[in-house]
């Protein structure tokens, strides 16, 4: 809205004014002009930048959709009988061990006649 009315104060002091070619109103309408090329080229942005949202809102949508059928798929219950389990040795490497403490402990049992044993 600015750029119009400096555009349009510019051509109506051009006219109408004392000196009509002057060198003011020259440069005057050189910037009025370029704030209306300014002002064209920012409603193009805003325009592109609209599409843009839209595009990436229905991406969003998109993404949602799929984020719900994947939920929706690891609801279902595992059948455990169907898995099938295979059985394999794995050795433990020295990396792989830790031994935070260290403790001794002594725990007493005794035999009965029956030789059954009992903790003391």
């Amino acid at each position: 809205m600015q750029t119009v009315i400096s555009v349009g104060a510019t051509v109506v002091g051009a006219l109408f004014g004392r000196k009509m070619r002057s060198v003011g109103a020259v440069c005057r309408a050189a910037t009025a002009m370029r704030g209306a090329g300014r002002a064209a080229k920012e409603k193009g942005g805003i325009a592109r930048a609209g599409e843009r949202v839209g595009a990436l809102e229905e991406r969003l949508d998109s993404l949602e959709a799929d984020l719900q059928d994947d939920l929706a798929a690891l609801k279902v219950p595992i059948d455990t009988d169907a898995l099938a389990v295979n059985e394999g040795k794995v050795a433990p490497r020295k990396s792989d061990l830790a031994v935070e403490e260290l403790a001794i402990v002594w725990v007493t049992w005794r035999v009965s006649e029956s030789v059954v044993r009992e903790r003391a």
